[in-house]
């Protein structure tokens, strides 16, 4: 994916957005399991960032800022790419590590988002090559984070699961998901986390078909997704071939192929959060000489899914131009 918000400083909020394009590239596809970018990929990719900079151009933005990611960093060629960037566009491409993506996914979701005093946030942000999960409580001070190979592009390149998904395709997934993400389980059951903050992408799309459709120009705030419409969303997901999802209102035309994967490593990622939850629970009912049931702390909330339209890009400008550490 091809993006570039356009944003400057200024008095008053750290920095205001005046332009957003987004320009699907899947620089990964074909080129997963070879650990290469196919070359109609790497031209798209050119052709894409050539678009953005007659935007950049247009718009008189003084200063740009190129992120690399997994496709990239995966890549054998990735510096290769990074070189044509220089070479015909004259922008300096730099390839981050799965860390430093993570720590700039936190700092754009957590921008649009402030938990309740206590609550401690798992930020989940779904890509193409890669699933970054952050846990934390305070903003400035992240509990922990992991990278993991987990995008929903490299799992349909090396799992391929079918169209559609079915029960026997989940059921046939499930067990390499768990293993590829076995870091993220670690982070939860460390930290328990009771909020699960989806970082746009994916997320929105989800929250999207669970409402019926977007708004007109999208969504600025961060907004909670009912978990039985959400869960409704997951089931319509798995059985849906790739024709019947793209009718589905609220469908990204653009993530139609990849939202069966997306939901079901959500799925996987909630069933732990739940777990954890759960356990935690059952942790404070436990009274001298016993233990005092489950109901006593009926009223306790439950694990929360809430939509950032913030990740990755937004964390660039927050740093770049709102000056954040």
């Amino acid at each position: 994916m091809a993006s570039g918000p356009a944003a400057e400083g200024g008095g008053g909020p750290r920095w205001r957005e005046c332009f957003r394009l987004r320009l699907p590239v899947r620089l990964g596809e074909g080129g997963f399991k070879a650990g290469q970018i196919a070359p109609d990929r790497f031209a798209r990719g050119l052709d894409a960032l050539g678009v953005l900079r007659e935007c950049a151009r247009n718009l008189g933005v003084a200063e740009v800022k190129v992120v690399g990611t997994s496709a990239l960093r995966g890549a054998a060629n990735g510096a290769d790419f990074a070189a044509a960037v220089q070479r015909r566009l004259g922008w300096d491409l730099r390839i981050i590590d799965g860390l430093e993506e993570a720590r700039l996914i936190h700092v754009g979701a957590s921008a649009a988002y402030v938990p309740a005093p206590g609550d401690r946030v798992l930020t989940l942000d779904i890509g193409g090559g890669s699933v970054e999960a952050i846990v934390w409580q305070d903003r400035a001070v992240p509990l922990g984070s992991v990278s993991t190979d987990a995008g929903v592009g490299r799992v349909a390149a090396i799992a391929a699961p079918g169209d559609p998904m079915g029960e026997l395709g989940a059921q046939r997934l499930a067990p390499f998901l768990a293993d590829v993400m076995e870091p993220i389980r670690h982070l939860i059951a460390e930290h328990r986390p009771r909020i699960l903050l989806g970082a746009s992408g994916s997320f929105d799309t989800f929250a999207d078909l669970a409402e019926g459709a977007a708004p007109p120009g999208g969504h600025r705030l961060a907004r909670s997704v009912d978990r039985r419409a959400l869960q409704e969303v997951f089931d319509r997901l798995r059985m849906a071939s790739a024709r019947e999802r793209l009718t589905m209102p609220g469908m990204a035309p653009d993530r139609v192929d990849f939202m069966p994967i997306s939901a079901e490593i959500v799925r996987c990622v909630l069933g732990w959060m739940e777990g954890e939850v759960e356990g935690e629970v059952e942790d404070e009912n436990e009274v001298e000489g016993g233990f005092a049931g489950r109901d006593v702390h009926a009223g306790r909330r439950g694990v929360e899914v809430v939509c950032s339209p913030f990740a990755l890009r937004e964390g660039v400008v927050e740093v770049e131009v709102g000056g954040w550490g």
